[in-house]
């Protein structure tokens, strides 16, 4: 790269929940940000559609022996909720997912998750309360099971929850009072404080602000490379030509990995394949999400329709829609909303999660002075979204620690640099 002046003092590489939040706010503390993004506008990747939970209640991370034990339980089953595919692709993933899933390691990526989860989700609070159109509402959250085991072992593990959360223990006739519809329930636990949002309302809301303070979008503009100068990142090079910054955030997802190896940084990293559901609205819809923890699905209620969401098919980058895991989903759906495949479809579709081997995101600085990450959140991306812009912001003010309280070395980027 040439020597002139820098475009920008910040470049955003993907504008998902992640990266128009850190625009957003680093255009709040003046800064002259650019946000470049592949595709035409923001939100099309993996903040589309989800469950839209704010539910430090429910923050864990993907490792631990029960995904170990589906994920083995349903290699032969291509319509499982939790599928891990020990293909070529993940063959190098699998064993520090796996080393991460040991109750020690697991422990502390629990603890770490939930305090990132409760941080963020009062952020996410804030945000609609000054004004910012996401969607968000705080109803609660009922998770309903089909024997009283599993839901005492809810309990258990909110008893021992970092944060306290508030909860009740629900007899099957204390569900119907909440949801009458359902059936051959025995027990339900109900969060109180646990919220829920609209992720593609977020990102637009949030794009949208982001734009009124200044901030510079460049849609359909792929990133081809990283631009380094004397090993320090100084900008991105794209289809659309060069764009120079002081400091650059990659927040773009799994190809976060492809731009980030020619640094030294090499992230265990790859797609989830989550599924999304939207049915048209009943009015007998319950007002806050419910977990169908048997067949590890939620369904959340918006104003137009009823999502469901769930399957982590850990398979590779292919994110077509098959319809035979959609009509398993809706008919998984029908021990709570009987009638379900009787609604019309309004809309079905699968993204690809960025997942790391060790359940936890890389989020920070790294060695490289121009450089930070924020990618690799899973299941958690919006949700974490404002925590992770807070740590960014922190961190390039050069304030120790990170707003969440966590150990910063612990989602730090550099955990998985090749020295």
């Amino acid at each position: 790269m040439s020597e002139r002046s820098v475009d920008y003092d910040l470049m955003v590489i993907g504008a998902g929940a992640i990266g128009v939040t850190i625009a957003m706010n680093a255009a709040e503390r003046g800064l002259s940000t650019a946000v470049v993004e592949a595709r035409a506008e923001p939100g099309m990747g993996c903040s589309y559609a989800n469950a839209g939970l704010l539910a430090p209640s429910h923050a864990h991370p993907l490792t631990g022996f029960g995904n170990v034990r589906a994920g083995l339980r349903n290699i032969a089953n291509p319509y499982g909720p939790f599928k891990l595919d020990p293909s070529a692709e993940n063959i190098s993933w699998i064993p520090r997912f796996l080393l991460a899933s040991l109750p020690r390691e697991h422990d502390k990526a629990i603890d770490t998750q939930r305090r990132l989860s409760g941080a963020s989700t009062a952020m996410h609070r804030s945000m609609a309360r000054s004004g910012l159109d996401t969607g968000f509402r705080q109803n609660g959250l009922l998770d309903v099971y089909r024997n009283l085991t599993a839901a005492q072992a809810t309990t258990d593990d909110l008893e021992n929850h970092p944060l306290r959360p508030a909860f009740s223990l629900l007899s099957a006739a204390q569900i119907m009072e909440k949801i009458p519809t359902a059936a051959g329930l025995e027990a339900g636990v109900f969060t109180t404080d646990d919220a829920h949002c609209d992720g593609y309302r977020y990102v637009h809301a949030v794009a949208e602000r982001a734009a009124e303070l200044g901030v510079d979008f460049r849609f359909n503009a792929p990133a081809g490379a990283l631009l380094r100068r004397n090993a320090v990142t100084r900008g991105v090079s794209t289809s659309v030509g060069d764009l120079s910054a002081n400091h650059t955030v990659v927040a773009a997802a799994e190809p976060s990995k492809r731009l980030l190896k020619p640094t030294g940084l090499h992230l265990p990293m790859i797609n989830g394949k989550g599924y999304v559901v939207d049915l048209a609205k009943s009015s007998s819809d319950p007002g806050f999400p419910i977990g169908i923890k048997d067949e590890m699905i939620v369904a959340t209620p918006y104003p137009d329709r009823l999502r469901l969401a769930g399957v982590m098919e850990l398979t590779g980058s292919d994110d077509s829609v098959d319809a035979t895991r959609v009509g398993a989903m809706i008919t998984a759906g029908e021990s709570v909303f009987p009638g379900l495949s009787s609604r019309d479809i309004l809309e079905s579709w699968a993204g690809l999660r960025p997942c790391i081997a060790d359940g936890l995101p890389a989020v920070g600085r790294t060695h490289d002075p121009g450089l930070s990450v924020a990618t690799g959140h899973g299941q958690q991306g919006l949700v974490l979204a404002p925590i992770t812009s807070a740590i960014v912001q922190a961190q390039l003010q050069g304030q120790p620690g990170t707003p969440a309280g966590v150990d910063p070395h612990a989602i730090s980027p550099e955990r998985f640099r090749k020295r």
